[in-house]
């Protein structure tokens, strides 16, 4: 195996801030996500669906491209990690709260 084929199922360093917390066994990194994008032309006008989403990795790379994603998972952990990973509105006041109970 070439440096770059050993490469293609590891996450990148530019990934690590959303994608490290909980890495899913059966998972796979977001770049492969964003060359199939490529690769077949899903652009902002595209609807993806995963029926197996896993912690998100898809749904989040769709994200960053404004790309319309549904992502179905049954198993409850996971399902949990990719609430968490694509939940982009936030309420800061309920985030200050929660700090506040953690440093207490």
């Amino acid at each position: 195996m070439t440096m770059e084929e050993t490469k293609k199922n590891k996450i990148l360093a530019e990934d690590l801030p959303v994608h490290r917390w909980y890495q899913f066994v059966l998972g796979y990194p977001p770049h492969l996500v964003q060359h199939y994008c490529d690769k077949f032309g899903i652009t902002s006008n595209s609807n993806v669906f995963d029926p197996f989403c896993g912690t998100g990795t898809t749904n989040v790379e769709c994200l960053k491209k404004n790309i319309t994603n549904y992502g179905l998972e049954a198993n409850l952990l996971p399902y949990f990690a990719s609430q968490v990973k694509t939940t982009l509105q936030l309420d800061a006041s309920l985030l200050r709260a929660i700090l506040r109970t953690v440093l207490k």
